[in-house]
């Protein structure tokens, strides 16, 4: 059980650096904090912090083209015009940004070495609504297959990606500690499957998916689900890559491998231009919410030292 956990960065017990075991540290004896109102809180009030200071903000606006001269980004161009800046900071997809938004003389990586590397799976991810509360089952519920090895193997088959047989899935229940997201005597429920990426994605897989889980886990917790869902949404491989542009559908971009750890990670910095910057879960120092904050922390500090 205590293995499995390296998969919320990406790997799997057997391509994981153990130095990340850390996470089990992390979550045993410092704990695990719940921001009340949902992690959506954490972004409005970041939201609210840059709008006090100043940042505009422009959505519902996609990025199409980077526009450079002489080694420097000169501006965006997007679905409703073009941006200009002194300094251009990416933190959509790295690969989807370097292959689709810069020339190819432009890029800091080619399109071999993003081919050549490992990239974490991708991910079914169900949220239901239910009109009922469910007392067999704790805010956080991790359900592991029999056999969770060949589950991870199946999940890293580049070469006949398939959804595993034997699933391993986690169950949060966000309504057990906040009663604030779901109406009285309802349920809030949210289900990660991890499933391969650069997969076939359709309606009727996602569907017996949905129901081979659900049923899974009235056997487990005793208590009925099937038939009380109020609200219901699947989110699969070919959201990842039509909401996120995530390069073959992946969830969660490189895997944390001893050589894409770290320094071994793609650059903050463009290579070919000299005002680019990148951010996010693919840089330094890696995968999950809090790494990403970090990885902001250290380019701003960066590029207020420069």
């Amino acid at each position: 059980m205590l293995e499995y956990s390296i998969g919320f960065v990406g790997g799997s017990p057997m391509n994981t650096p153990s130095i990340y075991y850390i996470m089990n540290h992390v979550d045993l004896n410092m704990g695990v904090w719940y921001p009340m109102g949902g992690i959506g809180v954490v972004i409005e009030k970041l939201y609210e912090y840059c709008i006090e200071r100043g940042v505009e903000f422009c959505f519902k606006e996609e990025v199409t083209k980077m526009l450079t001269e002489k080694n420097n980004a000169i501006s965006v161009k997007t679905t409703k015009g073009s941006h200009e800046a002194e300094s251009i900071i990416v933190t959509a997809d790295y690969p989807h940004s370097e292959l689709e938004l810069v020339e190819e003389k432009d890029r800091s990586y080619s399109k071999k070495y993003w081919e050549n590397r490992l990239f974490a799976p991708s991910a079914l991810v169900i949220y239901v609504g239910l009109d009922r509360k469910l007392e067999g089952l704790e805010h956080h519920n991790l359900y592991l297959a029999g056999d969770w090895g060949m589950s991870f193997d199946t999940l890293y088959d580049v070469d006949d990606p398939e959804w595993p047989a034997n699933i391993s899935y986690y169950v949060n229940l966000t309504s057990k500690t906040d009663p604030s997201v779901a109406p009285e005597n309802g349920e809030s429920v949210f289900i990660l499957v991890p499933v391969p990426d650069d997969f076939e994605d359709t309606p009727d897989m996602r569907e017996k998916m949905y129901h081979q889980i659900m049923a899974h886990i009235e056997n487990v917790s005793g208590e009925k689900l099937l038939g009380y869902e109020k609200v219901k949404r699947i989110f699969g491989p070919e959201d990842f890559i039509q909401d996120y542009n995530a390069y073959k559908g992946t969830s969660l971009g490189l895997v944390h491998t001893l050589n894409q750890s770290a320094i071994f990670r793609p650059s903050h910095r463009s290579k070919k231009l000299k005002n680019l910057y990148y951010n996010g879960h693919y840089t330094h120092p890696g995968i999950g919410l809090p790494l990403v904050l970090i990885s902001s922390q250290i380019l701003a500090k960066n590029l207020l030292e420069k």
